[in-house]
């Protein structure tokens, strides 16, 4: 049986519930283009009774913003559950998840993060006067949770310490024997 052969089925499906959990979200969130608007669902009134009498109350969705002018989504549950159950998934299947697909994924309320419907993008630049183009962080703000994820986009990574230039990696006993410690070599006695 080949290597990825047991986790191909847990592969399959998670691959399936973070396509589903796109789609969806992609359908439902919207950003309000007002800070607040009143929407009229279609006239179906509702009846509550009360002492005996029928009282009929219009139904209205009403989307309202924070202070800090940032809109808020509806929290609707579907793409937030299958974003959640895709995570879940990979964790008890201990199936790698792609980093892209991590990266697309609110860590805090598991909101699929599509840029300008339920996320917004920015670069920020903490350097003295944003002189240092190495320092650009690119931050995404999830519009469910206000949740924050930052990449670092200018700069790039450090080599690992064995293909650094020139350097050679050496193991716990070398390093003994060169300071002349006692090693792991054989023979010495």
């Amino acid at each position: 049986m080949s290597k990825g052969a047991k986790s191909r089925h847990l592969q399959a499906r998670v691959t399936f519930l973070d396509r589903a959990a796109k789609l969806l979200a992609a359908q439902q969130f919207t950003i309000p283009t007002n800070v607040a608007r009143t929407t009229p669902l279609p006239d179906t009134p509702s009846t509550t009774a009360q002492d005996d009498s029928t009282t009929t109350i219009p139904q209205t969705a009403v989307t309202n913003t924070t202070t800090n002018d940032t809109p808020q989504i509806p929290n609707t549950g579907l793409p937030l559950l299958l974003s959640s159950h895709m995570r879940t998934v990979a964790k008890r299947g201990q199936v790698r998840i792609a980093q892209d697909v991590k990266r697309s994924i609110c860590k805090i309320c598991s909101t699929p993060l599509i840029e300008d419907k339920t996320s917004s993008t920015r670069i920020e630049n903490a350097s003295t006067g944003g002189r240092k183009a190495h320092a650009d962080v690119k931050v995404v703000e999830c519009l469910n949770c206000g949740g924050l994820k930052r990449f670092p986009i200018g700069a790039r990574r450090q080599a690992k310490r064995s293909q650094r230039t020139g350097r050679k990696v050496r193991t716990e006993g070398q390093a003994k024997d060169a300071k002349g410690g006692k090693g792991k070599g054989i023979g010495k006695g």
